[in-house]
């Protein structure tokens, strides 16, 4: 809800539940009321569910009620808002009449196979090596930033930690390159990729 309408006890515990529900989940769905729009609420909890690094639904409710001037209106106002998380599911849904629910839950049904991945280090260190090689990190001082292998950490959400050398100059635009073209390779749905880098010590030090 607006920050202006959150003012008693319930409703906070309500936000604070939100919060847990994400923790909890495998796939987040965020319901939005298609005649009021995307409030201040929606996009904080969106922020939150791309930090979590869950996968995620974004379901437009009461879209009985809504021209279809008014979807392009609310798809426009998503994508120009919701511009920090380009992966997002969009459904438009009607819980009162259930128009759309059997196809958003389908949708959940192929993100969960999508995300059920279980690959072992040389296949997973294979797939780093074909997107290294077809855009390689730009050289730092002189030398190339190297990324050796990676390994799957966890799936809840998907977790890869990448080992190399100067892991720490890697920039943000490289990391992004990189989280997206394994979004691609694996064929996940809605679902981000996180990555952690470690660098390796110098034996010469």
């Amino acid at each position: 809800r607006r920050k202006s309408k959150v003012k008693d006890t319930v409703e906070k515990f309500s936000i604070l539940k939100s919060f847990e529900a994400i923790e909890l989940a495998n796939i987040v769905v965020l319901i939005i009321d298609g005649t009021e729009g995307i409030t201040e609420q929606d996009s904080t909890l969106l922020g939150i569910v791309r930090d979590s690094g869950k996968s995620i639904i974004v379901a437009i409710n009461k879209c009985d009620k809504l021209e279809k001037t008014d979807k392009e209106r609310i798809k426009s106002e998503l994508l120009r808002k919701f511009n920090f998380i380009d992966y997002v599911e969009y459904h438009y849904i009607s819980a009162k009449k259930e128009t759309g629910i059997k196809h958003l839950i389908r949708k959940i049904d192929v993100i969960m196979k999508s995300i059920n991945i279980d690959l072992s280090t040389p296949l997973i260190t294979k797939m780093l090596q074909e997107v290294v090689s077809k855009h390689p990190p730009k050289i730092v001082q002189g030398r190339r930033i190297k990324l050796r292998y990676m390994h799957l950490v966890k799936t809840n959400p998907i977790r890869f930690v990448i080992h190399g050398n100067q892991t720490k100059n890697i920039p943000d635009s490289y990391k992004r390159y990189l989280c997206k073209a394994f979004r691609k390779k694996l064929k996940l749905i809605a679902t981000p990729v996180l990555i952690e880098f470690k660098q390796n010590e110098n034996p010469y030090v």
